[in-house]
């Protein structure tokens, strides 16, 4: 009697799911989802939700932005039944792909450039956002038509960065940090890292790799994490004023950034730039690298010869030498001496 009963069970649960399952084929597409990315944990399995029921799973593909839709195992469901039930799931996941991530699933013209290729199907495979280190010497190379084919693939350049703005928004953000724990298949026992209330930055303690930051389009300095786009904004400022010597910490760099003294001093230590405090607590901020010094004596010496030669082919007094002398003391205001002669 308890078998006839169980048969009986199971037949009206193979009539439910029938039902079930034919419902499903009709649903549309945007009745699918991964769920809220925000009570996930890293370790957890990348499921794909009908409602609130999950249905798939989604597993690493060929590259990261292919990933492959798998029916959740069960005995109630046929062979030919789990395979329509996979192909609707992996439809739905092509498809979300390809409208958040459109460019990185297009193919790469076949016309431009090997180096240039290279590097737009290097930033392609990291998700959108990625460091400039290596590609400096092909940067410098590039022509006017070099730039217009990188643009026209989503991709704008930095001084530290390859980034693409339209992957820096609150979607396709939570969906590359799934993209990116799927390929990597990542087991981090707490939640994923990411911004709320489409904040450009924010603090964190979670460590994660420098992979998952460049793939949901941060940089995270001392557990400070930054978008790369800002990054990049905060860095521009601080080389058109390193242009005229030191300089002090400015809200102009810290309110773009939503950071504070300690985290701008962060920020531009890893953009190379040394600081010291000086009176109330400020930092005053100056630049080390040879390269930038170098540039600015050889426009003082040109401009050096050019004095001298004006000098040479005019007459000269006493009084115009004191003219002279005192306006080339005037010329350098921003000299670390004469600032800190300001503020102290």
């Amino acid at each position: 009697k308890s078998l006839f009963s169980l048969n009986h069970v199971k037949k009206s649960i193979r009539s439910m799911i029938e039902e079930k399952i034919n419902n499903f084929l009709k649903a549309p597409l945007d009745s699918f989802n991964l769920g809220g990315i925000d009570k996930i944990k890293i370790s957890d399995e990348v499921k794909i939700y009908w409602g609130d029921e999950p249905i798939g799973i989604v597993v690493r593909g060929n590259n990261i932005f292919s990933p492959v839709a798998e029916t959740i195992n069960t005995e109630f469901l046929e062979s030919d039944k789990k395979i329509l039930v996979t192909k609707k799931l992996q439809e739905w996941l092509d498809e979300t792909i390809s409208i958040n991530h459109k460019l990185l699933k297009s193919k790469i013209d076949e016309n431009i450039s090997s180096e240039l290729r290279s590097i737009i199907f290097n930033v392609y495979n990291n998700l959108g956002t990625l460091l400039i280190n290596d590609y400096y010497e092909n940067i410098k190379k590039f022509t006017e038509q070099d730039k217009a084919n990188i643009s026209r693939a989503g991709i704008r350049i930095g001084a530290k960065f390859f980034f693409m703005p339209n992957l820096l928004k609150k979607f396709p953000m939570e969906l590359n940090a799934f993209l990116w724990k799927i390929f990597n298949k990542a087991n981090e026992s707490q939640l994923y890292p990411l911004p709320k209330d489409g904040r450009v930055s924010f603090t964190t303690s979670v460590i994660m790799p420098e992979s998952y930051w460049s793939a949901i389009g941060y940089v995270c300095i001392n557990k400070f994490a930054l978008r790369a786009d800002v990054f990049e904004r905060v860095f521009f400022l601080a080389r058109q004023k390193i242009k005229y010597g030191p300089f002090i910490e400015s809200s102009d760099m810290m309110n773009p950034a939503g950071c504070n003294s300690e985290q701008l001093s962060n920020i531009l230590k890893y953009c190379g730039l040394d600081n010291i405090v000086i009176g109330n607590k400020r930092l005053f901020f100056s630049n080390p690298n040879k390269k930038l010094v170098n540039n600015k004596i050889k426009i003082k010496n040109k401009k050096a010869k050019t004095d001298k030669k004006f000098k040479e082919n005019k007459p000269s007094s006493n009084t115009n030498n004191s003219k002279l002398i005192k306006k080339e003391k005037q010329k350098d205001p921003n000299s670390p001496f004469a600032v800190l002669q300001k503020l102290l």
